[in-house]
């Protein structure tokens, strides 16, 4: 949907919608094109992100490290790389999209900190499938709230 259907639904102004998309506060939000020109693109199930990273985030561990939540994916992203960073660790489980190992980084590093990656993957598919098990992630973490 377009920027304006996503305000009107969620009662909020256009540019106040604008500015959470911006900010990725709105996960699975898309610009297209540059500039101000650029256009919004609002998945139909869009989730607004909370202001506060606490609320939906899921757990913040502090302590934690790539290294130490490997063993528990499904996948070997640091084959190549033991001393793999958070940050790499992130972006090679959005892009590989399995659902469960975005769930274990969720779970791990916050749901906030997680979907801030995706406006990074630019394929169309694979961001349209991580937005939408980021949304679903999201509804299930706040329903057990």
């Amino acid at each position: 949907m377009d920027i304006d259907q996503f305000a009107s639904k969620n009662n909020i102004g256009s540019e106040r919608a604008r500015q959470l998309c911006k900010s990725g506060r709105v996960v699975g939000a898309r610009k297209i094109g540059e500039g101000r020109g650029g256009m919004w693109t609002v998945p139909v199930n869009a989730v607004i992100l909370p202001a506060n990273s606490q609320e939906g985030g899921g757990n913040t561990n502090v302590g934690v490290n790539a290294g130490n939540i490997l063993q528990s994916l499904s996948f070997n992203y640091g084959w190549s790389n033991k001393n793999i960073s958070n940050e790499s660790l992130i972006r090679n489980v959005l892009k590989r999209g399995l659902f469960e190992d975005v769930c274990r980084i969720c779970d791990c590093f916050g749901f906030d900190r997680v979907a801030s990656f995706l406006p990074e993957i630019e394929d169309e598919v694979l961001h349209k499938m991580t937005a939408r098990s980021l949304n679903n992630i999201f509804t299930a973490t706040t329903r057990m709230d």
